[in-house]
């Protein structure tokens, strides 16, 4: 079983090399990285670091919308 630890280093990992973000339809398609994987686990990580910031209605909707935003086409998982 890998350890939080091990896994909060995977991901700092991943966020830094990016990768991902040239080769992800959907960043080409809005230019904005918040929609690349790296730019949903940079999301992620800031919503583990600050709960309280996620109880408003909207923001919630707009975290849902963005981490939800995904072709399923592979590419990233393919590429890291």
């Amino acid at each position: 079983m890998t350890s939080k630890t091990e896994i909060d280093e995977l991901l700092k990992k991943c966020v830094q090399c990016g990768s991902c973000v040239l080769i992800c339809p959907i960043y080409r398609a809005t230019g904005q990285e918040v929609f690349s994987p790296r730019g949903k686990l940079y999301y992620l990580k800031l919503k583990e670091a600050l709960p309280e910031k996620f109880t408003d209605k909207e923001l919630t909707k707009d975290y849902a919308s963005t981490i939800f935003t995904c072709a399923f086409c592979g590419r990233c998982v393919e590429n890291c």
